[in-house]
């Protein structure tokens, strides 16, 4: 299904075309899927709308559903955005989701867009991408692409997408065939801190030509999976960081529940409380940030700690 100021137009040149259309929701029945190319099959062309406003945003919908057995649930749904732009810059660098919940997955998916605006093919070309000292190298996985590239990814964060002898039109000669894309997704480490900012900027070098420079992409660090969150100034958690013992302080001798996630979302304590402090074991805990929820009667008070 998709959502934004657009319109289903048609399949993509050589995807598979829809077996039903109904507005922007379009359903594919495929009787094997180990026949279908994840690559290419599912390309669609939209339409967008002369009205719609540029930086927002053009979302898809994804939902599998199968009458065998299937053994993983948790794959069968996805929605990836996309930010409109303008057409006086065919070669950017686009982030979905623009913010990271830090309650979230981590995962951020980056779509490289580049086209060649000169005069003759383009015959070699060359991405490069250093990723941001906050990311996990480690994650890295190539999702999508126009043209299948060559990956190169260095142990400083350069990350190389190389097309020798792509031969890419340019538009003067065949507009359509003039664009290209790369696309891979990547997770942020799991020590971030709130409001931290992840960047992104991308080269792209055309035959021997100087790099053409993408806009940089930031993603800033958030707590979007919790509500009400405000400064806690009727508990206090101490120390901030701490390893082995996590003291709790309150004001008051009031019931309350306690409750702490990991940055997963999986709550990994739930205490009825009813003392002014209270101190937990935290030996066997992972590095890294946790969520500290009290549920009064009145209000939800939430705030952060970090474990080294």
């Amino acid at each position: 299904n998709i959502t934004g100021a657009c319109q289903y137009y048609a399949p993509a040149f050589g995807a598979l075309t829809p077996t039903s259309v109904i507005g922007n929701s379009l359903t594919y029945n495929i009787a094997d899927f180990g026949s279908v190319n994840y690559d290419s099959a599912f390309g669609i062309q939209i339409l967008v709308d002369t009205t719609a406003v540029l930086g927002s945003q053009i979302c898809i919908d994804v939902v599998v559903q199968t009458l065998a057995n299937d053994i993983n649930h948790s794959s069968d749904t996805l929605t990836h955005c996309f930010t409109i732009v303008g057409s006086y810059d065919p070669n950017d660098k686009l982030v979905y989701p623009s913010n990271l919940d830090l309650l979230g997955s981590n995962w951020l998916t980056y779509t490289i867009n580049f086209q060649n605006t000169g005069t003759a093919d383009a015959i070699d070309i060359l991405v490069t991408d250093t990723l941001d000292a906050k990311l996990d190298w480690s994650t890295f996985e190539l999702l999508s692409y126009s043209h299948f590239p060559l990956v190169q990814l260095y142990n400083t964060g350069l990350l190389k997408f190389n097309y020798p002898k792509i031969y890419l039109p340019d538009s003067t000669t065949n507009e359509p065939e003039s664009h290209g894309y790369v696309q891979f997704r990547i997770k942020a480490k799991n020590n971030l801190l709130l409001s931290d900012t992840i960047k992104n900027t991308a080269n792209i070098y055309f035959d021997f030509n100087a790099p053409i420079i993408t806009n940089t992409t930031k993603n800033f660090a958030t707590l979007a999976g919790v509500n009400n969150i405000r400064n806690a100034n009727n508990f206090s958690v101490y120390p901030n960081p701490f390893r082995d013992e996590l003291s709790i302080n309150r004001n008051e001798n009031s019931k309350a529940v306690l409750e702490i996630y990991n940055l997963l979302g999986e709550q990994i304590l739930q205490r009825e409380i009813q003392d002014k402090r209270i101190t937990l074991s935290t030996q066997t805990w992972p590095a890294g940030i946790y969520i500290v929820k009290m549920i009064g009667d009145k209000d939800v008070v939430t705030t952060r700690v970090v474990k080294n």
